[in-house]
């Protein structure tokens, strides 16, 4: 009698979770999914702190694909086909970053695709008839701790992007006026509360968007800018004063222009997605250039 052999694709499965190991920090804990495939394979946590060894939370998902070798084209692409469309639905959805590796057995590299960025720049692709899909890959995307870092924060962050861009175009006209116009008005006056609410609030969503879209951001913290408000005009000074305002809001304004433009163009280049996701913003994305455009010539002729 015979004994038992291992099927090929158990073989395969096996050495493709040792190559993507071999790729990751060893601090980062890999955890595989056993029973039913419902389209993750890997919950992996990231590590982070100075040593690598503080575990924060910081989650994400992992389907593993394999082939012995990889057909890449000319220009350095290749599609791997057969991805069922209810797979695709459920990472869609999740609410944490989805990442789909494939492996090169033979090269022993590994390849990847955060895929709710990929779907939301090639939502067509989803919206096409029929019960699978593929994803298109770059030779040049191999898995590296820093690039899935990046694709990680990007995407388990977008939902915060959405609501920025939200709060940032549904008043880009009374946002403007606010900064521009008080800009230099009042200098040692006190700002009423609810001014200094309204800053406060630009303030942090435009970094954050900023920080987003990798736009430089060179502006004064607050907390900096809190301090020297406060031995300026005293310790028991409550509120801020028009004068650190000015501090802060004159950087402040190239770089407001700068991520308005940045994300309607985002916005713009997802055009399926957010036909689907939110009509009348990316509608407002694809007129809001003149808007732009005149509020530049503004400040550069203030």
């Amino acid at each position: 009698m015979d004994p038992p052999r291992r099927p090929p694709q158990h073989v395969k499965e096996t050495e493709s979770y040792k190559i993507l190991k071999s790729a990751l920090p060893s601090e980062w804990l890999a955890r595989e999914v056993t029973g039913v495939d419902y389209g993750i394979d890997i919950y992996l946590e990231l590590a982070s702190g100075p040593k690598g060894q503080e575990l924060r939370g910081d989650l994400c998902f992992l389907q593993v694909k394999s082939t012995e070798k990889i057909s890449w084209q000319e220009d350095n692409m290749a599609r791997l086909h057969g991805i069922k469309k209810s797979t695709v639905n459920y990472w869609m959805n999740n609410p944490l970053p989805v990442f789909l590796l494939w492996v090169d057995l033979s090269e022993r590299q590994v390849y990847l695709v955060a895929v709710q960025s990929y779907l939301r720049h090639r939502y067509q692709d989803f919206q096409k008839p029929g019960e699978s899909m593929s994803f298109l890959f770059h030779r040049d995307l191999r898995l590296h701790p820093a690039l899935l870092i990046d694709q990680y924060v990007r995407d388990r962050y977008y939902g915060d992007f959405e609501r920025n861009a939200r709060a940032l175009f549904a008043r880009l006209g009374e946002s403007w006026k606010f900064l521009f116009y008080h800009l230099g008005s009042d200098g040692p006056m006190a700002m009423d509360y609810d001014k200094e609410l309204h800053f406060r609030h630009l303030y942090d969503t435009t970094r954050k968007m900023a920080q987003h879209l990798k736009i430089e951001w060179p502006v004064p913290s607050l907390h900096e800018i809190y301090d020297k408000d406060r031995e300026s005009f005293g310790e028991d000074s409550s509120t801020l004063h028009w004068h650190s305002f000015d501090q802060v809001v004159e950087p402040m304004l190239p770089v407001f222009l700068d991520v308005a433009e940045a994300a309607a163009a985002l916005i713009d280049s997802q055009i399926y997605y957010w036909l689907e996701r939110d009509r009348a913003l990316l509608n407002f994305c694809g007129n809001v250039h003149h808007q732009l455009r005149d509020m530049r010539a503004e400040l550069a002729g203030a």
